[in-house]
């Protein structure tokens, strides 16, 4: 998996409960900054699970999130 700032995910460690966007990466870790929780954390790269596109698209969308394009 391929994981860059901008990507959303969850944490494998917590069952994939908060969804996530990566602002930043230092090492193997990733700063977290939660889609609906008003939340800061940092994760081990193989913690993380990259959400789909499609699933992607649709969380940034109900969020109205910017689009990058």
């Amino acid at each position: 998996m391929n994981v860059t700032v901008g990507t959303v995910v969850v944490r494998r460690s917590y069952s994939g409960d908060i969804y996530f966007m990566v602002v930043d990466i230092r090492g193997e870790t990733a700063i977290l900054k939660g889609l609906y929780h008003r939340l800061l954390a940092d994760a081990p790269l193989d913690d993380l699970i990259q959400v789909p596109d499609e699933k992607k698209q649709q969380l940034l969308e109900r969020l109205n999130y910017p689009s990058r394009d």
